[in-house]
C-alpha cells in the first residue's frame, strides 16, 4: 500500500523541521564563540640590521618600518650586561617606564580588580610608586644578587635611577594579564613538518593600548656565569624579567594570570618574572625546569607553560606560594569548554574554568596538523588572543615568531592580526661580541 501525507500533516512536518533547524542553528551559534579572522599577513624574516655597539653589547633592528623589533645582545657578568643594555637603549629606557607609569595611573581603576586589596588601597591612597616600593621591600631578600647587579649596571649605562628601574621590573607582581598558554606535540603535530615534535605559544593579552608597546625589544643574554644558557627575552626597554622567552637549550616559557578565590599567594618571595628567567638561564630540559619552579620561593598565582625540545613535551603549571600543580595532557582538568586533547596542554585567555568554547573547538579542528604557521593563521587570530604580544616557539626549526601591538591608529593594531617577525634562533644565540 502507498502512504499519502495529508496537507495538514505536511504543513505540520514542515513547521516541525523549521523549528528543529532554528534550534540547531541557535545551538551552533551558542557554541561557536570564535569571532576573529584568519591572519594572512606576510612573515618578516630578513636578517636584523646592525645599529650600534658598546663594550659588552650590540644592537640590531629586525622587521620593517611598520613592525620594528629591536634586538639587543649583551655579554658578560650581570653588571656588565646591565650596563651594556642601558647604554644601547639609553634613549628609550627612562621614557618607557615614566610614560607607562603615568598611563597606568590614568586607567588605574581598570587594573585595581587584579591587584591584591591591601596593595590596591596603597595605590589609591599613596600612589603606584608607593606600592612598587613596598613590593621591593617584600621581595628584595629573595631576589638573587645577579638581578640587583644587572639593574645597577643598567642604571649606570642608561642614567636612569635604579629605584625607577626596580619599580618598572616589579609591575608584573602587581598587574597580571589574561593570556593564552599552549603547547602541542606528538599526535597533535604529527601531520606537519614538526612530525610529532613540540612547539609552544605565548599569547599576552594585557592592554593593546599600553604605551610600552612603542619599542618592543628582544634582549639576547650571553652570560659568562658557568652553567648558564644563552637565552632571549621578548619585552620592552628596561625590563629584565621573563614574560616571554626561549633558551639555546630549547626550553620555552609561557604565562597567564591564575585568578582564584583561595588565599594561596604571598608577597614575600622571588618575583615570578625572575623565577621564569632562572628557568631560561639554567634549565636544560623539562624536569630541570619544573624542579626549579618546585624549589623556588614563589609569590603570586599564575599559570605557567614550560616546553622542552630535548624532552619533546610540554607541561602546564598552576604556580603559587602554597600550591604547585603540574599537568600533562592526560591530567589537565577537563570541563565543558575545555576538552582534553591528546598531547595538547592549554589554557585560553579567560579566567579558568573558561566558558568560551572557541579555543577548544579550534584545537580539535586542527589536532594533528598544528604547527607555528597554522597556529598563527588559524588559531590565535580566530580566538583573538595575544593583543599586546604573541610569540610562537618552533623548537625544531629553531625559529621564534614574534608579533607586537601596533599604533592605536592601525585598525589591525592587535598583535594577533599583524605580521610576525621571524628570528633565527641559531643565529641569535651564536652571535659573537
Amino acid at each position: 500500500s502507498t502512504f499519502t501525507m495529508s496537507p495538514t500533516s505536511s504543513l505540520l512536518s514542515i513547521l516541525l523541521l523549521s523549528i528543529l533547524a532554528i534550534i540547531a542553528l541557535s545551538s551552533a551559534q551558542a557554541t561557536n564563540q570564535c569571532t576573529g579572522k584568519v591572519n594572512n599577513k606576510p612573515f618578516l624574516s630578513k636578517d636584523p640590521v646592525f645599529v650600534k655597539s658598546v663594550p659588552n653589547g650590540k644592537r640590531y633592528l629586525a622587521g620593517d618600518a611598520d613592525h620594528p623589533l629591536h634586538i639587543v645582545h649583551v655579554y658578560g657578568s650581570p653588571y656588565e650586561m646591565g650596563k651594556a643594555y642601558g647604554q644601547l637603549m639609553r634613549d628609550e629606557i627612562g621614557p618607557t617606564f615614566r610614560e607607562y607609569r603615568d598611563y597606568l595611573m590614568t586607567f588605574i581603576e581598570k587594573f585595581i580588580p587584579k591587584i591584591p586589596k591591601k596593595l590596591a588601597d596603597i595605590i589609591l591612597h599613596f600612589g603606584l610608586n608607593a606600592a612598587l616600593d613596598l613590593e621591593w621591600e617584600m621581595t628584595r631578600l629573595y631576589t638573587p644578587q645577579r638581578y640587583i647587579d644587572e639593574l645597577n649596571g643598567m642604571a649606570e649605562g642608561s642614567g636612569v635611577d635604579v629605584v625607577e628601574l626596580r619599580r618598572f621590573n616589579l609591575l608584573p607582581e602587581l598587574i597580571k594579564a589574561d593570556c593564552t598558554v599552549l603547547g602541542a606535540w606528538g599526535d597533535a603535530t604529527k601531520n606537519t613538518s614538526l612530525a610529532g615534535n613540540v612547539f609552544q605559544v605565548r599569547a599576552l593579552d594585557w592592554d593593546a593600548h599600553a604605551t610600552i608597546k612603542k619599542t618592543p625589544v628582544a634582549i639576547v643574554y650571553h652570560p659568562s656565569e658557568s652553567g648558564s644558557n644563552t637565552f632571549v627575552n621578548v619585552a620592552w626597554p628596561g625590563f629584565i624579567g621573563s614574560l616571554t622567552g626561549v633558551s639555546d637549550a630549547m626550553v620555552g616559557i609561557s604565562e597567564k594570570v591564575w585568578l582564584t578565590e583561595s588565599d594561596i599567594d604571598t608577597r614575600f618571595g622571588i618575583p615570578w618574572t625572575y623565577a621564569l628567567r632562572d628557568v631560561l638561564q639554567y634549565s636544560t630540559d623539562l624536569d630541570s625546569a619544573l624542579n626549579m619552579l618546585i624549589n623556588t620561593n614563589r609569590t603570586c598565582s599564575i599559570h605557567v607553560g614550560i616546553g622542552s625540545s630535548q624532552s619533546n613535551s610540554f607541561r602546564g603549571v598552576e604556580y603559587s606560594y602554597k600550591i604547585l600543580n603540574i599537568y600533562d595532557w592526560s591530567t589537565q582538568p577537563e570541563y565543558d569548554a575545555h576538552p582534553r586533547l591528546k598531547d595538547v596542554v592549554y589554557w585560553d585567555k579567560h579566567k579558568q574554568p573558561t566558558h568560551d568554547t572557541c579555543l577548544g573547538d579550534l584545537l580539535k579542528k586542527y589536532h594533528g596538523s598544528m604547527d607555528a604557521e597554522t597556529t598563527i593563521r588559524h588559531i590565535t587570530s580566530i580566538h583573538e588572543t595575544g593583543d599586546m604580544q604573541l610569540a610562537v616557539y618552533d623548537f625544531t626549526a629553531k625559529k621564534l615568531y614574534v608579533s607586537n601591538a601596533g599604533p592605536d591608529s592601525d585598525p589591525d593594531m592587535e598583535a594577533y592580526k599583524r605580521s610576525f617577525v621571524v628570528l633565527d634562533l641559531d643565529k641569535l644565540f651564536s652571535e659573537k661580541m
